[in-house]
């Protein structure tokens, strides 16, 4: 006949109660410095958010890891906090270290800076490091000299824009997307960036309107 498992104290729950009896007897055992002032719920605030991007890398050597990239479009002042949220939220489902990266797509004069830092009584208790990409310092040759053509349209983004360097990503792009779509791809090539700036300074948004409607009238002359 088999015996019934035998059902295990729940100390956990017992310990914790025990604790909470008792929570400056506690605290001076393990943080003498502080004083307790009350109970919270210990329930942790569950996230219904979605990061942009996570991607199984590789690095060099051969190590495994997550790539986190969060793109921003408008300064937010918590994007540390956030990345190190998800950070941590990808690293508990995937058990592998997380790189993160956050790329600012719009210019802007005041940048959020890495790390993301915790401080209480003048120390640091975290302190979470990601990468800061500004596109807009970036040169057009890195994505319009490769063969990823989806890509190019970030080349309105990115340093040095103009008419002609506009004009020659959408003829570009035209060329290289199959002929059924090469009209289609061409004007939405050379207007693409304009969508992602509405958000931008006035003056920025009338270049950028500038050059959309230049390129595209450009290219209806020459029939792509």
């Amino acid at each position: 006949m088999t015996q019934p498992t035998p059902v295990r104290p729940d100390y956990d729950q017992a310990l914790k109660a025990m604790l909470s009896r008792a929570p400056d007897g506690f605290l001076s055992l393990i943080a003498p410095a502080l004083t307790w002032r009350g109970e919270l719920s210990p329930e942790l605030p569950a996230s219904s958010r979605q990061a942009d991007l996570v991607w199984d890398v590789e690095a060099a050597g051969g190590e495994r890891g997550v790539l986190h990239i969060e793109l921003q479009t408008k300064i937010e002042e918590d994007i540390g906090k956030r990345l190190a949220e998800y950070s941590l939220r990808l690293y508990d489902r995937e058990q592998r270290p997380v790189y993160s990266i956050v790329v600012f797509l719009r210019r802007a004069i005041k940048i959020p800076q890495s790390p993301f830092v915790i401080r209480y009584q003048g120390q640091e208790r975290l302190r979470f490091v990601f990468d800061v990409i500004r596109l807009w310092e970036l040169p057009q040759e890195s994505v319009i000299e490769t063969p990823y053509y989806d890509l190019w349209p970030l080349a309105g983004l990115m340093a040095d824009v103009s008419v002609e360097t506009t004009l020659a990503v959408a003829e570009r792009g035209a060329a290289a997307a199959p002929r059924a779509q090469r009209a289609d791809r061409a004007a939405h090539a050379a207007g693409r960036h304009a969508s992602l700036a509405r958000d931008a300074p006035r003056g920025d948004w009338e270049e950028w309107h500038d050059q959309r409607h230049l390129g595209r009238v450009q290219l209806r002359r020459r029939g792509v």
